[in-house]
């Protein structure tokens, strides 16, 4: 009888731990990433957005526990921060979510000042460090881990008088109180002096306005630098029609931007490898790393694209080993 006790206690107690084992695992599992996005535009958001699904998948993570979220298409500026504000706030509060992923600099701003209790993913940020998201490339300092987009200025001018040679004055174009493009803007402003070409800065209040400040400044540049900002990654294509138009050199940072838009030539970033980094991070941090412990990613390589057919367009006169030093060349 004692026996036939230990034997039926044993069960009972083999039972109990399968149950609490099974519902811990299950609870883990059911537990989701919400994926917040800036817009449903930019191809900076949604080719990295594409890779992380794929990335994870392979990885064992189901449909159901990625959660994507967009703001209202025709959201006014004020409402689309109340949106993002009252969704940070509940990500940040719901046990549903195990981390929080952002997309972009303005973004992430809005993330990192609400969501404190549970890690947060960044990817396709320009500066994180400029940006003073993180305290450093080496250690956020906080619950924040990611990828930086930033791709040097230096590299980007460089190819720029290689293949414009004769583009000595260089437009660009800012939105005002944009963060995504500050660390653009202030490297350009560091580095103008010790430069070759000068630089002309002009801001807009929105997207409305690119085509008219590109005219504006049209008798003033050589060419036009699309950077990093939110505005010129979903909307610049208004510019590059624009200095197309007028024979005008440009030079973007994205390669959709160099090959759907007509872009001249670029120092591209791989959307593509932001995605699979983020990804690598996302399921690091899921199971348990601690985000202050990982390195910022920083891209170390930028392939040269240049337009061919841009080229001919604005009958640019391209020096004789130029196109030697694309990696890939778009006729």
């Amino acid at each position: 009888m004692r026996k036939f006790s230990c034997f039926v206690l044993s069960i009972f107690l083999f039972l109990f731990a399968f149950f609490i084992v099974t519902n811990i695992e299950v609870s883990a599992a059911a537990q989701k990433i919400g994926i917040v996005m800036w817009n449903n535009k930019s191809g900076a958001y949604l080719k990295p957005l594409a890779k992380i699904k794929e990335e994870l998948f392979k990885k064992g993570y189901t449909e159901s526990q990625l959660e994507v979220f967009f703001p209202p298409a025709a959201a006014k500026k004020a409402e689309k921060k109340q949106f993002f504000q009252n969704l940070f706030t509940r990500l940040n509060g719901s046990s549903d979510y195990k981390l929080v992923v952002t997309s972009g600099t303005n973004c992430t701003k809005i993330g990192a000042s609400i969501v404190k209790d549970k890690p947060l993913v960044f990817f396709s940020v320009t500066d994180p460090v400029a940006s003073k998201l993180v305290d450093s490339w080496e250690s956020s300092g906080n619950n924040l881990a990611g990828v930086s987009i930033k791709v040097p200025i230096k590299t980007v001018m460089y190819t720029f008088t290689q293949v414009a040679p004769d583009a000595s004055t260089i437009g660009v174009i800012h939105k005002k109180g944009d963060f995504s493009g500050l660390p653009y803007i202030d490297e350009i402003k560091k580095f103008a002096t010790n430069l070759s070409v000068k630089f002309i800065i002009e801001e807009v209040d929105d997207h409305t306005q690119l085509k008219q400040k590109t005219r504006e400044m049209l008798s003033k540049v050589d060419g036009f630098f699309l950077h990093g900002e939110t505005i010129i990654s979903t909307y610049g294509k208004d510019i590059v029609d624009v200095a197309t138009e007028n024979n005008k050199p440009t030079l973007g940072l994205k390669k959709y931007i160099v090959k759907d838009w007509g872009c001249t030539l670029g120092n591209v970033v791989d959307f593509e490898l932001v995605g699979i980094k983020a990804a690598g991070i996302i399921d690091r941090v899921y199971k348990g790393a601690d985000p202050a412990s990982l390195n910022v990613v920083l891209l170390k390589e930028f392939p040269l694209l240049i337009n061919l057919k841009n080229i001919k367009q604005i009958g640019l006169d391209l020096p004789y080993d130029a196109i030697d030093l694309a990696d890939e060349v778009i006729e």
